[in-house]
């Protein structure tokens, strides 16, 4: 996905994006665990490196991992701390 609009990243998103990469334990086709990660991501700008993962103005605004199999011993509730989160589509995951 892409970036709607450049502008400087609430590291809150980083944050809570990482954070539920961690409580991954399956991801199938790695779509997830391969480009969530610290040395893909660019501290200073919007996570739109992240596969599922749309900004707007340099913050997360939509997460969609639909249909990808993974499992994950997290609370979702992480997501809150998107600071500008419109859509949040996790259907078909365990």
């Amino acid at each position: 996905m892409k970036d709607i609009s450049k502008k400087a990243c609430d590291h809150r998103d980083i944050w809570a994006l990482l954070e539920f990469r961690k409580d991954i334990k399956h991801d199938p086709n790695s779509y997830v665990v391969n480009s969530w990660n610290r040395e893909s991501i660019d501290l200073n700008g919007c996570p739109s490196s992240c596969n599922g993962i749309m900004c707007n103005g340099g913050n997360a605004a939509i997460v969609v991992l639909v249909n990808l199999g993974l499992s994950a011993d997290g609370d979702l509730i992480i997501f809150a701390n998107l600071t500008m989160i419109v859509k949040l589509s996790m259907a078909n995951n365990s």
